[in-house]
């Protein structure tokens, strides 16, 4: 079940050279498909490309999905989190 593979940590919050960053992290489990591991991912880029701007995703590694903004990017990381509660394929704790 799709609802079961993801753990989701959204706004946490960094200093980066004084300035506030924010950062949503995406997990995904290791035994994901390959098939639901892309599709997630092209539903979470959906998700952080939306009307208040594009985030891309930072990770280095498939099972992990980074989105960092900063204060000006602030709300495409909520509106981002709101689209992907919305979505069925994602659970978040």
């Amino acid at each position: 079940m799709i609802a079961r593979i993801l753990k989701i940590s959204s706004g946490q919050s960094i200093l980066k050279r004084r300035r506030r960053m924010y950062k949503n992290v995406i997990d995904v489990r290791k035994d994901a498909l390959q098939d639901i591991l892309h599709a997630l991912a092209e539903a979470a880029d959906r998700a952080f490309d939306n009307r208040a701007g594009k985030i891309e995703n930072t990770s280095d590694t498939p099972y992990r999905f980074i989105y960092i903004g900063g204060e000006s990017l602030f709300c495409c990381l909520q509106l981002g989190m709101l689209a992907l509660e919305k979505n069925t394929e994602f659970c978040l704790i």
